[in-house]
């Protein structure tokens, strides 16, 4: 009976460990021109993970708060406002919250011209109150890797990433020391990618121009490398899960560091 007992709490804990392995991915549509959603929906399956995936199109509005169930946020070009008009207001908690608690957030670049109901770029489902943030109106550019992107998985897993193949648009400065930047843009100096470790939770920002099929296409390498990076700090945080409310399994063996 003993042996019949631990038999089964090892099944159980290998069915928590599939089951962790599948991730959801939430795109928040600030602006319909782009195909960025489906062409990263076309990673169902990057380095052992799954991904399945859900679009809200928040264009013209206030996105709801409802996170749907995701473990990744994912903002395409111009997701969280474009154009004079902010999509966020009201669900700035409902994010922060999300990525406290181990959520991970992928940004692409968005415009410089908005703001939100408190005057501030970005807006507050980042936290820029305790890490400033602002947005600089830029165009295209050459990329150089920085020592931490030299040695960041992010740009050789699962593809060999060439950011100079990508368009580039605004992108973020003013970052304090809690981002990590992983890339900065040969123009102004200023990063072009980097990531705010937030709780147990990250946010990963590319000021990467998405708008069309070309540019979209272009920066599929670095998306698809993105979702596994995303996925791997999902997994490096999580420390056990809890099935039926009695067995709990360590997640030791499947742990992936990528810092």
């Amino acid at each position: 009976m003993r042996r019949a007992l631990l038999a089964f709490a090892l099944t159980l804990g290998l069915a928590a460990v599939a089951t962790a392995q599948e991730y959801k991915v939430l795109f928040l549509v600030g602006d319909a021109r782009s195909p960025e959603p489906g062409v990263v929906s076309q990673f169902t399956s990057v380095g052992g993970y799954n991904f399945t995936f859900e679009s809200v199109v928040i264009e013209g509005g206030s996105f709801d708060g409802d996170l749907r169930g995701a473990d990744i946020l994912w903002f395409p070009w111009n997701g969280p406002g474009h154009d004079g008009n902010y999509f966020m207001s009201g669900a700035e908690q409902a994010v922060l919250d999300f990525v406290q608690n181990g959520g991970v957030v992928w940004i692409s670049a968005f415009d410089d011209n908005f703001t939100d109901d408190q005057g501030r770029q970005v807006g507050g489902w980042l936290p820029i109150d305790e890490h400033p943030v602002i947005v600089e109106n830029t165009g295209d550019s050459d990329v150089e890797l920085t020592d931490a992107g030299m040695n960041d998985p992010l740009f050789t897993t699962p593809n060999t990433v060439d950011m100079n193949a990508m368009v580039l648009d605004d992108n973020f400065a003013g970052l304090d020391d809690s981002w990590v930047i992983l890339a900065t843009r040969v123009d102004n100096g200023s990063p072009a990618v980097a990531y705010l470790p937030y709780g147990a939770g990250v946010y990963l920002e590319a000021c990467v121009d998405t708008r069309d099929a070309n540019r979209a296409n272009a920066a599929a390498p670095l998306h698809e490398n993105a979702l596994l990076w995303l996925a791997n700090w999902i997994a490096s945080n999580a420390t056990a899960v809890d099935p039926a409310g009695k067995l709990t399994t360590t997640w030791g063996a499947v742990k992936a560091e990528v810092r």
